[in-house]
């Protein structure tokens, strides 16, 4: 018999740390950003002003699925109301390969229960975000199915991931590269290490995080800084879930916070976690005043090298594709963010509406002077709705 109960207050979370990870080994969507440690931490750091709203999917009182889920209410247009459902770690930048959980071997019958109680619980939510899910999840494609059947709204979208394959040797892996890449690394690290006293470690003790910590977010904002802007920490929110993962993760021997020091100072840090043999790069920041020196990139050699030496076999970037990523050997796999609406009028809005405006802004390109055009392209998403719908209307009047 399946049972779905709700687990709505962070006590209630605090108490599945056992059976959270339990499961979570015994699924396929084993991801550290799963773990009951990423969920908590996100939770304590960034869960003002949402509502928590976790469902537990149980056959004969064995936890067989989780849904790790909030609500939190936003606005579209600027005049309609909507409840939406996010996993958690959805909504501040950090969380990559969200998914459900469900045991290996019930993954279908978890989604479809999951779907059902959703359904018969219409007045809890309006669109459900599922978004940085793998492509390759199991749970994705049922989820699709068994929404289509009930005629509810999907949109889907793919977003782009960056991973390296490590070979077994250092060198070989220098080989797999471009010449150009190759060379340069190897002159890059080969400088710095004449010219100066150069250092990698990683943090090992507790003690040791804070200062550390201090270290990455004034090196990230400094380079930030440079462009004229501030970077991500100076959110107090992104400190505090930065502040929990770390002594957390360094307990569970996750945590691998890399430094690169130059004559005793930190000039480089990659912020990482290690979990079932990768290594997950959450953020870096290097002194801008050390970029001619490569110091990033000379980092990022001994990081590799470190991983391969302690045969770990992918470096995974995390979301988004660049040609320096590319440059270090990257492949380039999916995520799909999705957006699930019950089949109501005020969903027909979000999911048709911006469709309807793209070919409203295209109408009003054909018929307006350039000037005019690109004054409507200045108004916001609101104003832009009532200009298109005016624009359309007085096509139809012209016939």
């Amino acid at each position: 018999m399946i049972e779905i109960s709700i687990v709505d207050s962070e006590d209630g979370l605090k108490c599945l740390r056992d059976d959270w990870n339990r499961l979570l080994q015994q699924s396929s969507s084993d991801t550290i950003f799963l773990t009951w440690e990423w969920m908590v931490s996100w939770w304590g750091s960034y869960g003002t002003g949402r509502t928590l709203w976790i469902l537990k999917v149980e056959m004969d009182n064995e936890l067989i699925g989780l849904a790790p889920l909030y609500k939190q209410k936003f606005h579209w247009f600027g005049y309609l109301s909507y409840s939406g459902l996010y996993l958690i770690g959805d909504g501040s930048g950090d969380s990559d390969y969200l998914d459900l959980i469900a045991k290996v071997g019930t993954e279908e019958v978890v989604v479809r229960s999951l779907v059902e109680f959703l359904l018969k619980h219409q007045t809890q939510w309006d669109v459900f975000f599922l978004n940085e899910t793998p492509s390759t999840s199991g749970n994705y494609r049922s989820l699709r199915r068994f929404f289509r059947e009930a005629s509810c709204f999907w949109q889907e979208v793919e977003v782009p991931c960056t991973y390296v394959e490590l070979p077994s040797d250092w060198e070989q892996y220098l080989r797999s590269l471009k010449p150009r890449m190759r060379t340069k690394i190897r002159s890059l690290t080969k400088r710095l290490e004449q010219d100066f006293t150069v250092q990698i470690d990683y943090c090992k003790r507790g003690d040791e995080l804070q200062a550390w910590l201090e270290s990455l977010y004034k090196l990230h904002g400094e380079r930030w800084q440079q462009n004229g802007q501030e970077g991500v920490f100076i959110s107090s929110s992104k400190r505090q879930f930065y502040q929990c993962i770390s002594s957390l993760f360094l307990t569970q021997g996750w945590l691998r916070f890399y430094a690169l020091t130059v004559n005793g100072r930190y000039v480089a840090h990659q912020f990482c976690f290690e979990y079932r043999n990768q290594l997950l790069l959450l953020q870096e920041g290097f002194a801008p005043q050390w970029e001619r020196y490569g110091v990033g990139n000379v980092l990022r050699a001994y990081v590799f090298r470190d991983c391969i030496e302690r045969k770990i076999t992918v470096y995974d970037f995390l979301g988004g594709v660049t040609d320096h990523k590319l440059s270090w050997g990257g492949t380039v796999k999916k995520s799909i963010r999705m957006a699930i609406g019950l089949p109501v009028i005020k969903n027909s809005i979000f999911f048709r509406l911006p469709k309807a405006i793209a070919v409203g802004k295209s109408t009003l390109k054909a018929l307006l002077p350039e000037v005019v055009w690109d004054w409507v392209k200045s108004l916001g998403q609101a104003e832009a709705f009532r200009r298109v719908f005016f624009i359309c209307h007085l096509k139809s009047f012209l016939g």
